[in-house]
């Protein structure tokens, strides 16, 4: 029962520390304003087969309309 006592007191700790030890100073006093906002995203590619075998038909109707999944 001790152990088990210990070993969540161990594990608190680490986890104390852990956070604490984002919450430092880096010692960088420049003051840096940034003039843009970057960002990037992941374009959705799982329709891309359906859309490569209909470019390939040449127009004919050999496969079914493009559905979304809906609940």
């Amino acid at each position: 029962m001790k152990s088990k006592g210990l070993f969540i007191l161990a594990i608190c700790a680490i986890a104390a520390v852990l956070l604490v030890a984002g919450c430092t100073d880096t010692g960088s006093k420049t003051t840096e304003t940034k003039d843009t906002l970057s960002f990037g995203y992941q374009p959705s590619t799982h329709q891309v087969a359906y859309m490569v075998a209909k470019e390939k038909a040449g127009g004919q109707p050999t496969l079914p309309p493009l559905r979304h999944h809906q609940d």
